[in-house]
């Protein structure tokens, strides 16, 4: 008997451990390992008890090494929230992320949303049979930025029993509570509740006063208003006024011109009592927000993070140089033809005609980069992205301009001419023997499109500056751009003699505009070649056969691995069509002194072909604040964000970039 019941006393106690070990196995099970970047770790967590409901919240748990930041679900001017992909989930029906609410950042004029240090997203999980077992496979790309923005991937996977149960007083049951406790609440109109937004624009500067309700007083607020597709209401110089319970801020000029009666999402921060809401409301046009009657209160202000703004008067000079020193860029080679002409038409001619016609060229150059300026401020309203050259990109603009230029040089060349209606000669023709001012005109506005598929020292950083900024830096810097290209005309225009110095126009000059038909011929075979590229499969821009095997295609995560591991790499941004970038390669990149170095076992040569228009690319571009090409960067352990060079290489440059990388 008392065999009996020791047996049967060890069977208990084994159907008592195996009962407590199947209990015990899925509090063990509660995250995925960590997975490591350089910019960042990031794990998957789960629990059941994180929300009253008891349904399953997982977790994608960050954690950003100092000086990093990521996004929220609107992150604003810049950036993507985080979107884990769950193709290879296991019995997963749905899983909604959830985002703690953000911090503002203002950096160079750009106003972000997003995170630093530690933050948990939580993810409300639907399984398709909820007997059964998940398994959370995600892959994740995760944008995160310090002075350059650069992708982090992770690959979680996190099975969990169809029974899995998690404690309540575990880390990942805390962790997964505390954000869902930060998630902003949607306004029930109870406790902190928006009650109403208007815009004032009678003062000529807009403002929106946001009337909102709380128990308690909220002296340090933060106010978001989503604009849509993951843009934000752009504002400085947020004031509340916890007493009358109304914040006020001056919208920027980057702000969406029509906002009266517009519906947008607008998240409260109440910083003071841990507390944020969200609303989709209409914004009311009319006066501001009058304060309801209270005893005066200091305002107490909550200014924007301070944000470092280049100074205009010294973009406007970079863009004045950058103009001018493009005159002698090799990517104006084509337009010499069209500037050459210009000139020698006015042998033997008088001054005051010269000036004329030097002043119409002028105006052309002038033009067309007001012109460009225009277009540029439109598709920065409808959203797209805008770029230095980039029209190069485009074949129906290269068939456009290869046509022009036929037409040019076979025109020079003396296969036809066609004369203007008299009445048009007599009218435009205002100075007898040199030529049409409309000609003139439409001269400098060709040479314009023709000067435009490279930077020039100074004009990166204007372009960037302009195209960073709102509608009148964009005109004011172009303007100093065309005034910059335009200098050599208008210094002619100011010393007429030195043109009308020259022989009068006779069979010397036929000779020359052969020669100079010639030329433009050459420059729509190489735009045709251009074009010839863009609508064939992509092929690599290769350098010389010697350096063909080293040069690896451009990939932006492959760089910080390659850094790590004590690599250099040497980056070139390059195209078809941009005439500087291939002077870069034939007299720097490809010489034998570079080339020794570039080969050396401890480079990584990486090349970016800008050819055809690549977004990847262009937001490369755009992390350095560079809007156009040549451009090359170096990045090793002394400079892991990358230096960058010169646009017009030098051999000096390059020696000395890779000696500072530590080669």
């Amino acid at each position: 008997m008392q065999i009996h019941m020791q047996i049967h006393m060890r069977i208990l106690c084994a159907v008592f451990l195996l009962a407590a070990l199947l209990v015990a196995l899925p509090l063990h099970a509660q995250a995925s390992e960590w997975q490591h970047h350089e910019s960042s770790d990031a794990r998957l967590i789960a629990s059941t008890k994180a929300s009253p409901d008891g349904a399953l919240y997982a977790g994608l748990h960050i954690k950003l090494k100092p000086n990093w930041h990521t996004y929220w679900r609107s992150p604003g001017d810049a950036g993507f929230p985080p979107a884990p992909e769950w193709k290879e989930a296991v019995n997963l029906e749905k899983a909604e992320i959830m985002f703690p609410w953000p911090h503002r950042y203002a950096m160079q004029g750009l106003e972000t949303y997003g995170y630093e240090g530690e933050v948990v997203f939580p993810i409300k999980i639907t399984k398709k049979d909820p007997a059964a077992d998940v398994n959370l496979k995600a892959k994740l790309s995760l944008l995160v930025c310090s002075d350059i923005c650069i992708p982090a991937d992770f690959t979680f996977d996190l099975p969990l029993a169809g029974y899995f149960q998690s404690a309540g007083d575990d880390e990942a049951t805390k962790l997964i509570k505390d954000a869902l406790a930060h998630v902003p609440k949607k306004d029930d109109g109870q406790g902190l509740s928006i009650l109403s937004v208007r815009l004032d624009e009678a003062s000529g500067v807009r403002t929106v006063a946001l009337q909102y309700n709380s128990p308690v007083a909220a002296n340090d607020v933060e106010l978001v208003g989503e604009v849509g597709d993951g843009s934000t209401l752009p504002y400085t110089d947020l004031k509340n006024d916890a007493q009358a319970k109304t914040i006020t801020v001056t919208l920027t000029k980057d702000a969406p011109k029509e906002l009266n009666g517009k519906e947008m999402t607008f998240t409260l921060i109440d910083n003071t009592n841990q507390k944020a809401v969200e609303k989709k409301l209409a914004i009311d046009g009319g006066a501001v927000i009058a304060p309801a009657p209270a005893p005066v209160t200091p305002v107490v202000a909550t200014p924007a993070a301070p944000v470092e703004q280049p100074n205009l008067v010294a973009m406007i000079l970079f863009a004045l140089l950058g103009g001018l020193i493009l005159n002698l860029m090799p990517c104006v080679l084509p337009v010499i033809a069209l500037k050459s002409i210009s000139f020698i038409k006015h042998g033997g001619g008088t001054p005051s005609g010269v000036r004329l016609s030097f002043l119409a060229t002028s105006a052309g150059i002038i033009f067309s980069f007001l012109v460009m300026a225009g277009i540029i401020i439109a598709l920065k309203d409808f959203g797209m992205s805008v770029g230095w050259g980039v029209q190069f990109q485009n074949p129906i603009f290269l068939s456009f301009l290869i046509a022009i230029l036929v037409l040019f040089s076979l025109n020079l060349l003396g296969f036809y001419e066609i004369p203007l209606p008299r009445f048009l000669a007599d009218r435009l023709s205002w100075t007898h023997g040199h030529g049409s001012l409309t000609k003139d005109f439409f001269s400098g506005a060709f040479a314009t499109l023709l000067a435009t598929p490279c930077t020039a020292p100074f004009l990166g950083t204007a372009v960037g500056f302009a195209l960073a900024g709102g509608a009148f830096e964009i005109l004011v810097i172009f303007l100093a751009l065309g005034v910059g290209l335009a200098a050599p005309f208008l210094l002619i225009a100011i010393f007429p003699h030195c043109a009308t110095w020259l022989p009068k126009p006779g069979a010397w000059m036929e000779n020359v505009r052969k020669f100079l038909g010639v030329l433009l011929t050459i420059t729509a075979l190489w735009l045709g070649y251009v074009l010839y590229n863009q609508l064939t499969p992509s092929t690599p821009v290769s350098h010389s056969e010697a350096m063909q095997e080293k040069w690896e295609a451009f990939d932006e995560k492959k760089i910080p691995e390659l850094v790590a591991q004590g690599k250099i790499v040497f980056v070139d941004v390059t195209a078809d069509w941009c005439l500087t970038c291939q002077v870069n390669r034939k007299l720097v990149l490809e010489t034998e002194e570079i080339q020794k170095l570039l080969s050396d076992p401890k480079v990584v040569v990486m090349i970016a072909d800008w050819t055809k228009r690549d977004e990847t690319i262009g937001a490369y571009l755009k992390s350095f604040m560079r809007y156009g090409i040549p451009f090359n960067v170096i990045y090793s352990s002394s400079a892991p964000q990358g230096a960058p060079l010169p646009e017009l290489l030098s051999k000096e440059a390059v020696l000395e970039g890779l000696k500072k990388a530590g080669l």
